[in-house]
């Protein structure tokens, strides 16, 4: 099970629904229940490719009737998510069931069992417009630890590789970034860029918008042979002038603001997204600052619609910042970043390399703080009270 989740990660919604049908609804009805356990697993929220599958398979026969692993699936599957994210999925399936051919015992006290869940409650109904918190995803913010332990690249490659929750290339990319940074004058082989492209292929991860490349800081002699490299490759980069090349943004303030808005507050940020197919939506970014136990988080999902939604897409957010000289926008990476600390003042933040000022002061130096336990000894990108920082994400399909 642990292998196929890991195999399916980051696949797209159309690519995760031709792997079901293949691997499950080819011959539905002769699967064992640890199979339909396993592909449960693998969709995780994106149930409505099962039940988009339950339904073809249902619908093959002139007498529609529900047989065992039908009955399995849908105890087993969380209808409501389909519900919240897909109801006209979720409505299909039910008209079909509400058409049942036959009508078994098993097959009454199973609608009774969905009945009393609510799970099969409104799928005729207009969908009520308000915040989804089922559907809210972590913002990926690491420890940049592991990254500072790799003595080398190809150890620093091992790790990325085997850790199961990196989902994206940009991910991927800014450990590499990072490291480089941390380890100046490495130099890039082209063996370890056929390397990059390779695990790309393998988990099928979306390419790195050219737009996020062409902004990324470089400063301070960092080895930028990766960022010219990868920029020449067309099979790591998008480079089509499409509205996924640019970034959404989800919100620009003074330095000093950010840091109220973001670390020191609970807040909520709303947002659209370019293209046809989330018109009509509107998304949310959840900021938590640091209380108690409880550590910072970021995290989004979708907060309203006005028409039949579909699944999440995937987004990689990032920070930009105002360049000093000129109006242009500059990426500063934040995965790596791990917690924001700041120091007795309250007006020296760090957010692992990133440095903010609240007030204009000239004489603060010293190590960088990466969340409670890590110290970083540069200070590479620094913010000052005034200059402008934005959050934005940038969508992967």
């Amino acid at each position: 099970k642990q292998w196929y989740q890991r195999r399916v990660r980051g696949l797209s919604a159309e690519r995760l629904n031709v792997l079901m049908m293949e691997y499950l609804f080819s011959d539905f009805s002769s699967c064992s229940s640890a199979m339909i356990d396993v592909c449960i697993a693998m969709v995780r929220s994106n149930v409505d490719v099962l039940l988009n599958g339950l339904t073809s398979h249902l619908t093959k026969n002139p007498e529609v009737r529900l047989d065992s692993n039908s009955r399995y699936l849908l105890r087993n599957v969380d209808l409501s998510v389909c519900l919240t994210n897909h109801p006209a999925t979720h409505g299909k399936l039910f008209a079909v069931l509400e058409n049942l051919t036959e009508v078994a015992r098993e097959d009454f006290q199973l609608f009774v069992s969905l009945s009393k869940s609510g799970s099969s409650q409104g799928s005729s109904k207009e969908l009520e417009v308000k915040p989804i918190s089922q559907t809210l995803k972590q913002v990926q913010i690491r420890s940049i630890k592991p990254v500072l332990e790799a003595k080398d690249l190809d150890v620093l490659y091992d790790q990325l590789t085997a850790d199961e929750s990196i989902g994206n290339l940009y991910v991927f990319f800014e450990a590499v970034m990072t490291w480089l940074v941390m380890n100046s004058g490495v130099s890039i082989s082209a063996t370890f860029l056929e390397k990059i492209i390779h695990v790309r292929e393998e988990y099928e991860w979306s390419k790195i918008s050219s737009d996020y490349l062409e902004k990324f800081i470089v400063d301070q002699g960092v080895n930028g042979l990766l960022i010219n490299e990868v920029t020449l490759c067309s099979d790591l980069v998008d480079m089509e002038s499409t509205g996924v090349r640019f970034p959404v943004v989800l919100l620009e303030l003074p330095c000093e603001d950010f840091v109220q808005e973001i670390f020191r507050r609970d807040n909520i940020f709303k947002f659209t997204l370019p293209g046809v197919k989330y018109s009509g939506m509107e998304f949310m970014l959840l900021s938590s600052a640091e209380k108690d136990n409880e550590p910072f988080t970021l995290k989004w999902g979708l907060y309203q619609a006005t028409k039949n939604l579909i699944s999440l897409p995937r987004l990689h957010f990032t920070l930009r910042r105002c360049a000093a000289h000129d109006d242009t926008w500059q990426v500063i990476p934040i995965t790596w970043c791990g917690a924001p600390t700041c120091d007795k003042t309250g007006n020296l933040w760090n957010w692992g390399y990133v440095k903010f000022h609240t007030k204009k002061m000239r004489d603060l130096k010293g190590s960088m703080m990466v969340g409670k336990e890590e110290v970083v000894a540069w200070n590479h990108y620094l913010s000052v009270a005034g200059r402008r920082v934005q959050l934005v994400c940038f969508v992967e399909d």
